[in-house]
């Protein structure tokens, strides 16, 4: 008997719940539907129209080259063209079932001439797990006139994974980067390389908190503006880690630091070798696979790349990585939280592109940025103050929801169980 009584109270319990969910969504009942999916190179994004309007076009990005991750800010930007001339608004509130996060519209005000179109940027602290936005557009009266929800397919972010963006002029060179397995310390991690272009790098800083480094290589950073310019320096301050990448075409990847940001001198260019020391925690457990007696025997190696293309230049400020390279090529500079490295050659020319030992420099590189990663801490991307203030620890169930799930439960679930 105990266990029927039981089971009538969770069924009625449940029904009561399904009530109150179709309650609530006959609040939300949709004039028009219309979905459509845009994929990307790391995500996808799912749009529903939940109110159609013919005059409007909409289409929107989330995340840097389409990445989305839970619970960190997300680059969002809406691009919108009207038909006809247009006064009014536009609002971004994204979408969470976590009653314990305080949710945040973004808005900005829009005038389109008939034909015209406009791109809006919003940077949100989160999408929540769902990763879902609802994109609306209010006329000067405050109504609503289109409105659609995307959903995005949210990553999960490990804590040995690194995010790379790469600013080049040609992003495939360094497509060696993207999917390198590391193993570190018996902990497996994946590098993850996103794209930035020139043309549309953002201008808030936060929108780059997803990236752990970024590498800019055979690029002509003169064409960022003051506003991208300046978030990319505020991403580093705040903890970003930035690889400036020189070689033969230093003096574009230097173009745009004219300020004493990084500042240093600059000799010649020369033909050298370049020798890195394999990890010898790798070596050690290559080894120990071969032969379990060859288990604390640490074995290095070296990966070389003969006639590389390197500039001389000295960072002022700058600590010398002396693991990463014997020849003083690659050194760095602590800038606020984060950190400026600057390598005197270029990762994404030749002769290092085509190198059979890319890899392994590859993995130096970002054996680098773990051990600046793990310096610094997690949650580098903002003080944990902050984070709190994004959260509403003190939110409880209303008690008119309350009334309404008794309600329900009297008129509904009563008749059934009594």
């Amino acid at each position: 008997m105990k266990k029927t009584g039981k089971r009538k109270l969770f069924t009625g319990i449940l029904i009561a719940a399904m009530a109150v969910g179709s309650l609530f969504n006959l609040s939300t009942t949709v004039k028009a539907e219309e979905q459509n999916t845009t994929v990307t190179k790391n995500s996808s994004v799912r749009k529903k129209i939940t109110q159609k309007n013919t005059n409007f076009s909409v289409q929107t990005e989330l995340g840097i080259d389409g990445y989305v991750a839970y619970d960190i800010p997300i680059l969002t930007k809406i691009t919108v063209k009207s038909e006809e001339n247009f006064v009014g608004s536009i609002r971004v509130t994204p979408i969470t079932e976590d009653i314990y996060l305080e949710v945040v519209a973004y808005g900005e005000d829009v005038v389109l001439a008939a034909g015209e179109t406009k791109t809006f940027s919003f940077v949100p602290f989160s999408l929540g797990e769902g990763g879902g936005i609802k994109v609306e557009l209010f006329d000067e009266q405050e109504n609503v006139v289109y409105a659609e929800t995307d959903t995005a397919r949210t990553q999960t972010i490990y804590l040995n994974d690194v995010l790379l963006g790469i600013l080049s002029d040609d992003y495939t060179a360094l497509n060696y980067f993207d999917g390198l397995d590391l193993l570190k310390n018996s902990d497996d991690g994946e590098v993850t390389t996103l794209e930035l272009k020139v043309d549309d790098f953002p201008t808030q800083n936060e929108a780059l908190t997803s990236v752990d480094a970024i590498i800019v290589s055979n690029c002509d950073t003169a064409k960022l503006s003051d506003e991208q310019y300046t978030a990319l320096k505020e991403w580093v301050n705040q903890g970003g880690i930035l690889i400036l990448s020189l070689g033969a075409n230093y003096q574009n990847v230097l173009s745009r630091f004219d300020d004493n940001f990084v500042t240093g001198t600059l000799g010649n260019v020369s033909k050298k070798d370049i020798t890195w020391l394999i990890d010898p925690i790798q070596t050690k457990e290559a080894g120990t696979q071969r032969n379990e007696t060859t288990e604390q025997e640490e074995v290095t190696t070296e990966a070389k790349i003969k006639k590389v293309d390197v500039v001389e230049f000295d960072l002022e400020g700058e600590e010398v990585l002396s693991t990463f390279s014997d020849n003083e090529t690659a050194v760095k500079k602590q800038c606020g939280k984060g950190y400026v490295v600057v390598l005197a050659y270029d990762l994404g020319m030749e002769p290092i592109i085509g190198s059979e030992n890319r890899e392994d420099i590859a993995k130096q590189l970002i054996d680098e940025i773990n051990m600046i990663k793990n310096t610094r801490g997690t949650t580098w991307y903002g003080d944990i103050d902050e984070v709190i203030k994004k959260l509403n620890n003190n939110q409880k169930p209303s008690t008119v929801l309350f009334g309404v799930v008794l309600v329900i439960y009297t008129l509904v679930v009563g008749p059934v169980l009594y």
